[in-house]
Formats: structure tokens, sequence, C-alpha cells
């Protein structure tokens, strides 16, 4: 059985990365969106490429100018063509971690060519690119996170060794194991109602397995052999999660759990706790 802890780690580095990555496919869906927008409409969502904003921006202004529909038509290839290596960075990145140093490097390009009209715009009074400034920050440190846990995740899945079979049923505790397994226990999850989160379902799982959501101010019971067991109990998002090892015996056991969020971070704990006289 994998140790608890290395499978929550590895779990969570999954689970953050999968996040980060959102983040780049919204960089590339609001790119382009701008190709579009800043065509058509003369304005623009944050979060894109920049480099797509100004080819979009160069080709609509060369149009009201000249009136030639050709250059609208340029500057909207051109323009998709800058957002194509962000999106082929977000399909290969699912399985090649690796693939988000590239897209990190490719923003952080865009991210200084943006830094210089910036600092042009600053120098000429106009402050109405802050607020594009702060987005971009959001958007690279996203990047990084993915960088991160992507290759974190990736390391740990590699580092858990094969179980063989043959060495697991020759060992002396597959006996007691198979007396264990003959053994009928209820569980239970409590969750103490509070303000935070109150809204967000934890959901449950029991040696890898889903065995159920556990709502505020709730307690989830359900039934396991004897034997050794790992819960885990986590946010939908998978970002925060718990776990509890659950020792092999015939005793029922209860164990309390709790959210606790704070401004920059949201953690999961578990402690054993008396077992509830009546299950809700």
């Amino acid at each position: 059985m994998i140790p608890i802890q290395s499978n929550i780690q590895k779990l969570q580095s999954e689970a953050k990365y999968k996040s980060a990555r959102m983040s780049l496919l919204a960089i590339v869906l609001f790119s382009l969106v701008n190709i579009f927008s800043i065509t058509f409409a003369e304005s623009y969502f944050l979060f894109s490429s920049y480099v797509t904003q100004l080819i979009s921006a160069t080709g609509a202004m060369f149009y009201y100018e000249t009136g030639e529909t050709l250059f609208v038509v340029v500057s909207i290839i051109l323009a998709v063509i800058s957002v194509v290596p962000y999106l082929l960075f977000w399909i290969f990145s699912k399985n090649h971690p690796g693939c988000m140093i590239g897209a990190l490097v490719l923003f952080s390009v865009d991210s200084f060519i943006f830094l210089i009209d910036f600092i042009v715009f600053l120098l000429s009074g106009d402050f109405s690119f802050i607020i594009d400034l702060v987005f971009r920050v959001w958007a690279l440190a996203s990047l990084i996170i993915a960088v991160k846990y992507g290759f974190q995740a990736k390391k740990l899945a590699n580092s858990v060794p094969p179980v063989s079979p043959t060495d697991f049923y020759a060992n002396d505790a597959a006996f007691e194991q198979n007396e264990n397994a003959m053994i009928s226990r209820q569980i239970t999850l409590v969750r103490p109602k509070r303000f935070a989160g109150m809204a967000v379902q934890f959901s449950c799982l029991a040696d890898g397995q889903q065995i159920g959501q556990l709502a505020n101010g709730k307690s989830l019971t359900f039934t396991l052999d004897g034997n050794a067991h790992e819960l885990i109990v986590q946010l939908p998002n998978g970002v925060a999660m718990c776990g509890i090892s659950v020792p092999a015996g015939a005793e029922r056991r209860a164990y309390e759990v709790h959210l606790k969020m704070t401004l920059f971070s949201t953690t999961l704990t578990a402690v054993e706790t008396a077992v509830p006289l009546v299950p809700q």
C-alpha cells in the first residue's frame, strides 16, 4: 500500500497542476476572444497574450486609416497564429509538464514586451494599464505554479514502487489480513458546522475509491473490513485534502474533519474523536 502522506502529496500536486493549467487555457481563450473584440469592438479582456492584442490593434488601426479589409484579414490570421503555441503547450502539458516551461518562457517574453509599453504609458501619465499588470503577474504566478507542481507530481508518481503480488502473499501478515477481511465495522467522518466553506461538500475516499460526500454540520458513516485502510477527505478541486490512516481491528472509529481557510491557504485536518451515538 502506498504511504498515505506520499499519496496525498501526489494527489495535491496533480490537483494544483490541473488548476494551474486552467490559467494557460484561460490565456488561450481570452486571447482568441480579444482578436475579434479588439478588431471589431475596440475593447479587450485581460489575462491574454499582449502580442496578440498588438497585432489585432495594428490591423484595426490600418483598416480605419485606409479602409482596406486586407489589413483586418491579415491581422486576424497573424493573431491566431500567435496563440497557437499557447494552445499546443496546453494540450501537450497534460502528460508532459515540461511543456509548461515553454508556456512560461513564451508568456515571460510577452510580458517583457508589455512591460516596455507599460513604462512608456506610465511616464506619459497614463495609469490605465495598471490593472493589466496585476492580471499579468497573476498569470505568470499561475504558470510558475504549474511548472512546480507538474514536475512534483511526476516525480512522486515515479517514486512509488510497484507492489509484487508474489511478495505480498509471501508476507507473514497475509493470513492475518485474510482474517481481518471477514470483519465488518463502521467508520464515521464528522464535520462540525462552521461558516467557512459552508456550501462546499467534502469528497471522501477509502483506499482511492469514492465513498460519499460530507456536508457542513453532517456526518458520514460507512462500512469497512477489519484491515488497515487509508481515507482521504478533500475539497472538490482536490487542492486541499487530508489523510486518515485507519488501523486494523474490529473497533468502530470516528474522525472529525476541520476546514481552515486563510487569505493565502486552505487546509483540511482530521483528528480521531468519540464515536457518535446516532450517526447522521
